[in-house]
């Protein structure tokens, strides 16, 4: 296809100057180093933890926990007692108009499930707070209702901001959606009906109990690889979660016309970042990076342990975490790769995998025919 990339293979210098970890346990989405694995684990699962990870993704700098509390007050004071008084202003002057924060549901859409971009990071105020209504217990469907908690807005878009900004939900793959309302209501009774979980297709004893898992395992998005209460894969529930979100879908249309549309070269690099990123840790280890080294290279050759150490090398990284996507974009900045040839890859990549998932449909259906059929002879 192209040619070989060329990550520059390393010296002896180079690959014993690899720069270390500041810190045994530091976290490099929020820039700190903590005291211990205890502290790490539990930072992680801090809301701010993943609001950094989202502003480094979108290429942005992390905001410390200082300025993280005097962002939550200021949320909630305006939430609690609307705008802010004029009295402070002096005579004659008009009142700034504030920016309307970015809003996922009014963009072109939602994350791709797997090698899409992630959707720009919000703000942490609660979405549209002002405008929501608690639904009552009970309630019919709605598809301007929260699926976590009892949040009902005035319009579906403003149901999908809140949802993103307060539980990192999204609709995958959403401009392949042809029937946004039915796949929320197949949502909704999946978890409030059916008492299972979205993400790992676990079943519950009602739907609170339902709801608290999915919140406190970040389970709250919609998943395809189905878990057994033991933690095991579970292939056949994962070809059941496929099959029941293939009608809210039509994957007909071309990958490319969505890629091409993708022209800032962040982007590109995100989701080129985001598709090798196999257990979606936020780090390309040797065996990721070397996924997209033999995807790109046209030679199928693994990446030898030298140029991963020599690449990490480049970008400053630490070869125990691999290459984060700021380092990624360090080595296409400085010419070590190509990265308009690799996002062309990347785009076969994935008409590729859409040719695939077509062909599975195709066969499970005859499938399902051909057992109909049979049971129809015996009857």
């Amino acid at each position: 296809m192209a040619a070989m990339v060329d990550f520059c293979p390393p010296t002896a210098m180079d690959v014993s100057s690899a720069a270390p970890a500041p810190s045994e346990f530091s976290c490099a989405a929020c820039s700190e180093s903590l005291a211990s694995s205890a502290e790490l684990r539990a930072h992680c699962k801090s809301e701010r933890h993943v609001y950094n990870t989202k502003r480094k993704l979108a290429g942005l700098k992390p905001i410390s926990q200082e300025a993280w509390e005097r962002k939550l007050k200021e949320s909630r004071r305006e939430a609690e007692g609307g705008n802010k008084g004029t009295a402070h202003l002096k005579a004659g002057k008009e009142p700034k108009q504030r920016k309307a924060s970015a809003d996922p549901g009014s963009s072109g859409g939602y994350a791709a499930a797997e090698g899409g971009l992630a959707p720009a990071p919000a703000p942490p105020a609660a979405a549209e707070e002002g405008e929501a209504e608690e639904a009552e217990p009970g309630a019919p469907f709605s598809p301007r209702q929260c699926l976590f908690d009892r949040q009902h807005f005035t319009t579906v878009d403003k149901n999908l901001a809140h949802m993103w900004r307060k539980y990192n939900f999204y609709v995958p793959d959403r401009e392949y959606c042809t029937n946004l309302e039915g796949l929320l209501e197949h949502l909704w009774r999946k978890c409030s009906e059916e008492f299972t979980c979205l993400f790992c297709n676990r079943r519950f004893a009602d739907g609170a109990s339902t709801r608290r898992h999915m919140i406190d395992l970040k389970h709250s998005r919609i998943g395809t690889q189905a878990r057994t209460r033991r933690g095991n894969p579970d292939e056949r529930g994962a070809d059941e979660m496929e099959a029941e979100l293939e009608e809210f879908y039509d994957f007909t249309g071309s990958t490319r016309e969505i890629t091409e549309k993708i022209t800032d070269p962040e982007q590109k690099i995100a989701s080129i970042f985001r598709y090798f990123d196999a257990n979606r840790d936020e780090w390309l280890c040797h065996r990721e990076l070397s996924a997209l080294w033999q995807a790109t290279s046209g030679t199928g050759e693994e990446l030898s342990e030298g140029l991963f150490y020599g690449a990490c090398a480049k970008a400053g990284a630490d070869p125990k975490k691999g290459l984060d996507v700021e380092a990624l974009g360090q080595l296409y900045a400085e010419g070590f790769a190509d990265l308009e040839q690799h996002f062309s890859v990347l785009q076969d990549l994935l008409a590729a995998k859409l040719s695939s998932r077509k062909a599975a449909t195709s066969r499970r259906v005859k499938r399902e025919g051909e057992q109909e059929s049979e049971d129809d002879d015996e009857d």
